[in-house]
């Protein structure tokens, strides 16, 4: 069967005040600008006046009304935005060089080369655009000074530094981008670009939110002619600061064409070792939600670090906001021998089936399976959920040899007691239904030690992605794991992941493990190197939890403190019915009586105001009445 060819929509933007010859190709959507002024009869081209749009923004936004149409209402792989007689076009006669020169070569065409190359442009183009998260046309050299700022030293009372701050207050993340790339050599007058859609409704994001922003303080009503279209000008200088800032996220290369583009390379291809040396990688998995819980995991990693080692820490996520992004980094500022970076995988696991069967089990469960090929160039990792406390340095657990293995694991006590328990069938199911010889040696997928290098070699993607899209198993990922990894995993200290005591299900299944695995778990809760919260009752709900103040104690040291006891505050209220707002009535006596006496909104009330006006004599000589019955209330002197 052959493989589906990504759906590319490039968006070419015509000015209704200017005439531009449309161009016959597959992958281009001509679109007016500005159509919600357009006055002509038995026009066919599409406009931006549609559904969700700022057609009526054209004088100031110019081009960029397309472009945020395009984000707003029309679905795709693959976004490309263009103004009309300026292309970047991929020449098909060009990807015998493909192979050489992995950058993609592309050339800006004139409209005679594009109608000369159509014909072949179209599937080579689709071939070799879904090999990368964005293609961008060349940046023009700065000379002198650049046309941003000529353009910016035209507005009265407004400055680079103002503009930059502004970026800096609505998106964090890309002020100190924003500074960098105006101070660099590049820049970007007019944006041409092909980018998948995460990649293309994150710019549009950061974008828009900035221009709205900027729009709000900004008198256009005193531009000139030459000026009206300062968003648009506003908006280049956005695009380049967001491909600036991607250099450190994306490996970025550049062509020898005469004209050059960027690339964003294969996110598979992005994530090298941080460190050249002593470098461990761990990996976690987090949704948004949980990014206060990945914040407390991430600082005990780095309160148990080493200085003479480095920590090469990999978040895999989906949906993670900018905000949430930008405070887990802020969490190693300074610390030079820890890097955090996000992976976000939302393209590689589109076609992922993954199957839920529990509230407290979430989809990011399962990317620990695929860690081996989202980062290919990794030879070893640790892997490890975010409901953990590390107390003892990481590095002495990636020290541990494999010897011979692929994977290292903790024995699971608690399975261990399911397994023992006639009234159950859990010995059955993974004797029967998953095939597993031995199920006391299963080890907790809550932290594994794998062999990259080994698990890629051994087992396939396709074999993984198969057993995630089409088996309904009880422990999800962990039970694909001990399926795939028996006999060949090492059972490690069981330190390393010990699960907190609970009364109930969990007491129960400790109870009835064998008497080995007992004692190596008391044994173990002397001196845990891993706390592992597992169950369903999680310190950061309930603070009497055993160990929950290993917890609290780092919750504390953290940006996301009260954000963990609002929630906690929320759930109580949820269990005893409350689940409006708790509003404290901060009126003084006298107000709470005149409240009850003189309801607002009443003619009495408007009639005790006219007769005592707030602030009159006669207000004030009553308010020292006041005092004089309820001195609680008097406001006290400053010394």
């Amino acid at each position: 069967m052959s493989e589906k060819k990504p759906d590319i929509k490039i968006f070419v933007s015509h000015r209704i005040d200017q005439d531009s010859e449309t161009i016959d190709n597959p992958l281009y959507l001509n679109v007016r600008c500005g159509a919600v002024y357009d006055t002509r009869e038995d026009v066919s081209m599409l406009g931006d006046d549609t559904g969700d749009n700022i057609s009526n923004k054209v004088n100031t936004f110019g081009d960029l009304t397309v472009q945020y149409w395009a984000w707003k209402n029309v679905e795709a792989d693959y976004y490309g935005f263009y103004k009309a007689n300026q292309y970047l076009l991929l020449h098909s006669d060009l990807k015998n060089n493909f192979d050489k020169t992995p950058n993609c070569l592309n050339v800006l065409f004139s409209e005679d080369n594009i109608k000369k190359y159509r014909l072949n442009l179209a599937e080579s183009s689709k071939e070799i655009i879904s090999k990368y998260n964005a293609i961008v046309g060349k940046p023009k050299e700065k000379k002198d000074t650049s046309f941003f700022s000529s353009f910016m030293s035209k507005l009265d009372g407004f400055c680079i530094e103002t503009y930059i701050e502004t970026i800096r207050s609505i998106q964090p993340d890309f002020g100190e981008s924003a500074k960098k790339y105006n101070e660099s050599e590049w820049e970007f007058e007019t944006p041409l670009f092909i980018m998948d859609k995460s990649t293309f409704f994150e710019l549009c994001e950061f974008q828009f939110s900035v221009l709205f922003e900027l729009e709000k303080s900004l008198n256009v009503s005193k531009l000139t002619t030459n000026q009206l279209n300062i968003f648009e000008v506003f908006g280049a200088f956005l695009f380049g600061t967001f491909i600036y800032s991607k250099r450190s996220t994306y490996r970025l290369k550049i062509s020898n064409a005469y004209y050059l583009i960027f690339n964003f390379s294969n996110m598979y291809n992005s994530f090298h070792p941080a460190f050249n040396y002593n470098n461990i990688p761990i990996i976690l998995s987090s949704s948004d939600f949980f990014s206060p819980y990945l914040g407390v995991c991430i600082t005990s990693i780095i309160n148990s670090s080493n200085s003479e080692n480095n920590y090469d820490i990999i978040v895999f996520e989906r949906d993670m906001t900018t905000l949430n992004k930008h405070r887990i980094l802020s969490l190693v500022q300074g610390k030079n021998n820890i890097s955090i970076r996000f992976f976000n995988v939302a393209e590689q696991i589109k076609d992922a089936n993954f199957f839920i069967n529990s509230d407290r089990i979430s989809q990011e469960t399962y990317y620990g399976l695929l860690v081996a090929w989202f980062l290919p160039y990794y030879k070893k990792a640790i892997i490890m959920d975010c409901d953990m406390v590390v107390k003892r340095d990481l590095s002495d657990l990636y020290g541990v040899s494999l010897e011979d293995k692929i994977g290292g694991g903790v024995n699971d006590v608690i399975l261990q007691g399911w397994l023992n328990d006639p009234n159950n069938d859990t010995y059955e199911y993974y004797v029967k239904d998953l095939h597993i010889i031995n199920p006391f040696l299963c080890f907790n997928g809550g932290l594994i030690l794998l062999d990259l290098e080994k698990f890629r070699n051994t087992f396939t993607r396709e074999k993984i992605m198969n057993y995630i899209n089409k088996y309904k198993l009880r422990v999800v990922d962990q039970d694909i794991f001990n399926i795939l990894l028996e006999g060949q995993t090492m059972l490690l200290d069981t330190r390393w992941n010990h699960m907190v005591y609970v009364n109930g299900a969990i007491s129960d299944a400790i109870a009835r493990a064998p008497a080995t695995a007992q004692r190596n778990y008391f044994e173990a809760k002397k001196n845990p190197f891993i706390i592992h919260y597992a169950s369903e009752n999680k310190p950061w709900f309930n603070p009497e939890l055993e160990f929950a103040d290993d917890f609290w104690e780092i919750a504390r040291q953290t940006i996301f403190y009260e954000s963990i006891l609002n929630r906690m505050v929320d759930k109580k209220m949820s269990c005893i019915g409350i689940t409006a707002p708790i509003v404290i009535d901060a009126r003084t006596g006298i107000r709470k009586l005149a409240d009850r006496l003189l309801p607002i909104g009443t003619r009495r009330r408007k009639f005790a105001k006219l007769l005592i006006p707030k602030g009159s004599l006669r207000w004030r000589f009553c308010k020292q009445i006041y005092y004089i019955f309820k001195p609680q209330y008097r406001p006290a002197k400053v010394k």
